[in-house]
């Protein structure tokens, strides 16, 4: 059995060695990091942090859907490919049309190979 954590901590800062020196800080206590695209695609934070930190990756989109208001998005399979324990996909699903139907296609993209 997965166990949810209770605590979770955003890792919005513009650095990854500040990252780091905070998870380090902070993974005794936290369960969960916020980490957005920046910080984890680009920096590789996953590979530094250990397997048992989970890590939760905000603006989640599928490659061709509306940004929104987000500069930075991965896909679903970016996203778990660079270490993610969590997606969060909030609008692409909530604010679409036929919010099940969005969700089957976003799980339909996680399938195909």
């Amino acid at each position: 059995m997965k166990i949810v954590p209770s605590r979770f901590v955003a890792l919005d800062v513009p650095k990854a060695e500040t990252a780091l020196q905070l998870v380090e800080q902070l993974a005794s206590v936290v369960g969960a990091f916020k980490v957005g695209k920046e910080l984890f695609v680009s920096a590789g934070l996953r590979q530094f942090i250990p397997p048992e930190v989970q890590l939760v990756t905000p603006g989640i989109r599928l490659p061709d859907a509306k940004k929104d208001d987000q500069k930075r998005t991965l896909s679903p399979r970016e996203a778990l490919a660079a270490g993610a324990n969590w997606l969060v996909i909030g609008r692409p699903i909530c604010a679409a049309a036929n919010p099940r139907a969005a969700a089957e296609e976003i799980l339909a993209s996680l399938r195909q190979v």
